[in-house]
């Protein structure tokens, strides 16, 4: 009897849990967005940065020339441009009441532990949507990502394709997170 029951609290908490996380998932539906949000934001400038990210030394020479700032830049533009019911504009020159704006702040190879001899390769980012004028910031969030593990050795051959394509990879999955978490609409749960 006790089994019994143990075993229909395990099924009804599994089921709640698959509920909630159905609940929790973003609609893949592009958002429309309320006519107040789009007099509110107006223009929205996807901002140029010349930040200068922290880089790991043992990649540093890898990325000395892989302009991150400018293809994460292009990425989230190439995601938010297809977005309903916003105005973006990729030139500096449009005057925009709304400033987005997504950088790289740090690629290092790091280790989940002090005894895990692999390390993943980690981008940290950071999405903020602004309006300057008025002193606001709408949205102000770190990001990350995280790659596979690989061995030292894997990350430095064929001179770091490894590190070349997980920071692609990277790039793309910081551009997209950021779009969502900034502009996309959470559909609400089915009966």
């Amino acid at each position: 009897m006790k089994n019994a029951r143990r075993d229909s609290i395990a099924f009804v908490c599994g089921v709640v849990t698959l509920a909630s996380l159905a609940a929790a998932q973003p609609s893949r539906g592009l958002p429309s967005p309320t006519p107040e949000t789009r007099a509110e934001y107006g223009i929205i400038a996807v901002a140029q940065s010349r930040f200068s990210p922290d880089t790991d030394p043992a990649i540093a020479k890898t990325l000395a020339a892989a302009q991150l700032q400018e293809r994460l830049r292009a990425e989230l533009l190439k995601r938010v441009s297809r977005l309903k019911g916003y105005t973006f504009s990729a030139s500096a020159d449009e005057p925009a009441p709304t400033w987005l704006e997504v950088r790289v702040e740090r690629v290092v190879l790091a280790k989940s532990s002090l005894v895990d001899p692999d390390p993943a390769l980690v981008l940290r980012a950071r999405a903020r949507l602004i309006q300057p004028a008025y002193g606001r910031s709408l949205y102000d969030q770190k990001l990350e990502y995280r790659s596979p593990k690989r061995s030292m050795n894997e990350w430095t051959r064929y001179d770091a394709a490894a590190v070349h394509r997980d920071l692609e990879e990277g790039l793309k999955a910081l551009a997209q997170k950021a779009a969502d978490d900034i502009f996309l609409v959470y559909a609400a749960p089915r009966p």
